[in-house]
């Protein structure tokens, strides 16, 4: 069984290409590329022209490759800018005339439950129910749960690209415009706070690029990278808040590992998830490798074949 899963990230879109033999599961092939669709256009709920065209030249590439294993089956999920643009019906058409592959716009509910999912199947969900954070472009996830089960969960349309376009008009970022994101984040994520009273999760896993950034950024800086791989202290997330928010893009982009293609929106990034943090009592950040399509990939090859 070979399967071949594309996410249609509002930054990012990705590939994967996976052979199943028995239970064994062998990647074959993974490609990303950073198409930005909603740059221009996500703020005012239209993706340009511009954005279609990366889009299709990217599923261009992806179907070569494609082509080149013959999967069984294709699973392509459209997320956040796709399905709140006015016009996310002619990207989904320019694809599949294009290509061949017709995605499917998923739910902000069903792309957290994926999320889950994904960073479950690596074995980072605990017995006791922890909050799982993923920052999108379009919209940001918040999963709490355990390896039993899904307690709460919530897709919020306040992705990075949204942020970067609504908060941060000036470079370096200004007092005024950090203060006015924190309030329109409060606001917004008072659902959030509740369940982190109501369910009170004991640890904190973040996924996708913003957290990767964040932890090449600390392991860059410490003394000790070696320790805790996959995770760094709050207190190391604080210092590197303070030093990117006072940095202009010329600068922060000389930070030891800062990512060129996450330069521009991990101020705005990194704002939000210091709000989080100030919801949960946490001491360190465990970042996930997986997420959706990692989700994708654990629903098709492992449960649906068991």
């Amino acid at each position: 069984m070979r399967l071949a899963v594309i996410d249609l990230g509002t930054n990012t879109f990705h590939l994967l290409i996976l052979e199943k033999n028995g239970k064994k599961i062998n990647l074959l092939e993974k490609k990303s590329q950073f198409v930005q669709i909603g740059k221009g256009g996500i703020s005012e709920g239209y993706i340009t022209q511009e954005a279609i065209n990366r889009a299709t030249e990217a599923l261009q590439l992806f179907k070569e490759i494609i082509n080149k294993y013959q999967p069984n089956k294709t699973v392509a999920y459209a997320t956040s800018a796709t399905r709140s643009a006015k016009n996310g019906d002619i990207l989904i058409k320019s694809i599949n005339e294009t290509t061949g592959i017709l995605p499917q716009i998923i739910e902000g509910n069903r792309e957290a439950e994926l999320i889950y999912k994904g960073v479950l199947s690596i074995g980072l969900i605990r017995e006791r129910d922890g909050l799982i954070m993923d920052i999108g472009g379009g919209s940001v996830e918040f999963i709490i749960g355990s390896t039993k089960e899904i307690k709460w969960k919530k897709s919020f349309e306040i992705g990075a690209q949204r942020l970067h376009d609504l908060f941060h008009i000036e470079d370096p970022i200004s007092i005024a415009s950090i203060q006015n994101l924190r309030e329109s984040l409060l606001n917004q994520l008072q659902e959030l706070k509740s369940a982190i009273v109501e369910f009170a999760p004991k640890y904190f896993i973040g996924a996708s690029g913003t957290f990767n950034t964040l932890l090449d950024i600390h392991k860059e800086n410490s003394a000790n990278n070696s320790v805790n791989a996959n995770s760094f202290p709050y207190s190391s997330f604080l210092d590197i808040l303070q030093t990117i928010t006072e940095k202009d893009k010329t600068t922060r982009l000389t930070i030891p590992g800062m990512h060129p293609k996450r330069v521009e929106m991990i101020v705005v990034a990194s704002h939000l998830l210091a709000v989080v943090l100030e919801m949960i009592v946490v001491d360190h950040i465990t970042v996930s490798p997986a997420a959706m399509k990692e989700g994708i990939v654990y629903e098709e090859l492992v449960e649906k074949s068991s």
